[in-house]
Order: structure tokens, then C-alpha cells, then sequence
């Protein structure tokens, strides 16, 4: 099994779902990982999920190894907030984790303009925002970025316009941002 150890990590979406599962298994691979959601409760039960698997090294790196964040990436500002939080508790940044986001169930015929931009901002920009923030210290660190998609950003579903939209989108930002300068 690989070692994360030393490693520090930021993961969105971390009260639940993809993004709890990463932070736990980061934790039990030995990383430091602030975990970001809007949830304060369900950060507290990740948190306190990775203290019981976490890698006993851990504690070497930093006597506070899992950081609580209550955000909502669907504000810029708040994005902001998070990244300068994670960063000045750890001092560094070696992995990124995009994870954050939600599903709408709409067509052309239901489409709403505020449900679709809200999507956007937080299955997007907070992206984009976040990777912006994070370059000039994932590139100190030779770090690495992981944007978490679906398959619906390659392929068309009935009833989830909007977010095959945000998917397709993510996709494409995680494409041009592998291209480089």
C-alpha cells in the first residue's frame, strides 16, 4: 500500500459520500487532511473517523492532523476562506481533492436559472477557485490535483440536464488544466 505520510491533503465534499471515503483512507495512509463541507456535524463524525483509522505517524507532521472546515464552496469568498484556513494550519499542500457537489433533476422544459447557477458555483467554480489557489503550492510540493467527475460528463442521462452540463464542464477544466501553460 502506498504511504501518504507527510503528506498533506484538502478534501471538499468530506462530510459524506466520495469525499469522507477519501479522507478516511488518506487518513489510514498516513496524510494530514482538511476536510471542507457545509455539514458541521457530519465534518465532526469524518474527523473523527479518520483519528480512528489514522496512521501513527500522523501526529509527527502536526499535533492537530485532521482540520474541520465549515464552508459553502458555492461562495467565492468562502472558498477562499477554506484554502487560507487549510493553509495556514498545515504550511503546505501536497493533494488536492475537488469532490464537492450535488445533482439537480431538470430538462430544458424545467430549467431553472438560479437551481443551474448555484450547480455551477459549487460543482465548478469551487473547482476552478480552489485548483487557481492551490497551484502555486502544489507546484512547491510537486503535488497533484483530483477532480472528481461522473459519468455524466461524457455521456447524456434523461432529467439531470444541469448536471451533465457541470460535469462536462469540470471535465474539460481538468483536460486544459493537465495541458499546462
Amino acid at each position: 500500500m502506498i504511504s501518504l505520510s507527510k503528506k498533506v491533503a484538502i478534501v471538499t465534499g468530506a462530510s459524506s459520500g466520495i469525499g469522507r471515503a477519501t479522507a478516511i483512507l488518506f487518513a489510514k495512509l498516513g496524510a494530514c487532511v482538511a476536510l471542507v463541507a457545509r455539514d458541521k456535524s457530519r465534518l465532526q463524525e469524518t474527523r473523527q473517523a479518520c483519528i480512528q483509522v489514522s496512521h501513527p505517524d500522523v501526529y509527527e507532521k502536526h499535533k492537530e492532523p485532521f482540520l474541520c472546515i465549515e464552508a459553502d464552496l458555492g461562495d467565492s469568498h468562502e472558498v477562499e476562506k477554506a484554502y487560507r484556513l487549510a493553509l495556514n494550519h498545515f504550511h503546505q499542500l501536497d493533494i488536492l481533492v475537488n469532490n464537492a457537489g450535488f445533482m439537480i433533476q431538470d430538462t430544458v422544459e424545467t430549467f431553472n436559472i438560479d437551481e443551474y447557477e448555484r450547480l455551477m458555483k459549487l460543482n465548478l467554480t469551487a473547482a476552478i477557485t480552489l485548483t487557481n489557489l492551490a497551484v502555486p503550492d502544489l507546484t512547491t510540493t510537486k503535488g497533484s490535483i483530483v477532480n472528481v467527475s461522473s459519468v455524466c460528463g461524457e455521456r447524456s442521462f434523461p432529467g439531470v440536464m444541469s448536471y451533465c452540463i457541470s460535469k462536462a464542464a469540470l471535465d474539460q477544466f481538468t483536460k486544459c488544466t493537465a495541458l499546462g501553460k
